[in-house]
């Protein structure tokens, strides 16, 4: 036999009560807390290895220009390289003993702006390549400081 009180539908208890919904509410936010400055770490990265990705072209004009006259060189002009931008490069340019460096633009954010990467030749038998990151290594793997 049912009563008139089982039967009334504002008795009967469905949903979630406020301090679940608190509790979710909270979990997000710590989530949250965490993952956006990872992100932003990311895309800060992301931004600094397209200064990496465009001076390959550079790059490959030294070593093309070691290759054939035996000697580093000093410029842009003489390495037959014209700079290039990015979104987040300014320019590329190749300087004396053929460093290529990069200097990335006022669009690659707050971490990178006005900072320079810097990729030396060093000839032993073959050309490899040593990075210098001032300020922004922790960007850029295989960089130092």
């Amino acid at each position: 036999m049912s009563t008139l009180t089982s039967t009334l539908p504002w008795k009967k208890q469905s949903g979630f009560t406020l301090i679940e919904l608190m509790i979710v509410v909270a979990i997000i936010g710590i989530l949250a807390a965490i993952a956006v400055p990872q992100y932003n770490t990311y895309i800060t990265k992301s931004k600094a290895a397209e200064g990496l990705s465009l001076a390959n072209g550079a790059k490959l004009a030294v070593a093309e220009y070691h290759s054939m006259n035996g000697e580093m060189p000093v410029n842009n002009e003489q390495a037959g390289w014209s700079s290039v931008t990015g979104s987040s490069v300014g320019s590329i340019n190749i300087g004396v003993a053929g460093v290529v460096t990069v200097i990335y633009s006022d669009d690659a954010g707050a971490e990178l702006r006005g900072k320079s990467l810097e990729l030396t030749p060093v000839v032993d038998g073959a050309i490899n390549w040593s990075c210098k990151a001032t300020g922004i290594s922790k960007y850029v793997k295989g960089c130092t400081e």
